[in-house]
């Protein structure tokens, strides 16, 4: 399942962006924050969640144990 983001919690510095192996994350020019650009592609490594520092993203499912 592919990631949440709370746009409350995201300031846009991009970190997610540049660690996700599946380019699956994109910055909106206009708002300045990240989105889900291409969700089909998310391979559930659980890295955006993990290397956000403002805690803005969350995986739909439990991370594995």
């Amino acid at each position: 399942m592919p990631p949440k983001i709370d746009n409350a919690k995201c300031d846009g510095c991009g970190i997610c962006i540049f660690d996700c192996g599946a380019l699956c994350l994109e910055l909106d020019p206009v708002s300045d924050k990240v989105f889900l650009a291409h969700g089909r592609a998310c391979v559930d490594c659980f890295i955006c969640e993990e290397v956000c520092p403002e805690g803005a993203i969350r995986m739909s499912i439990g991370k594995p144990k």
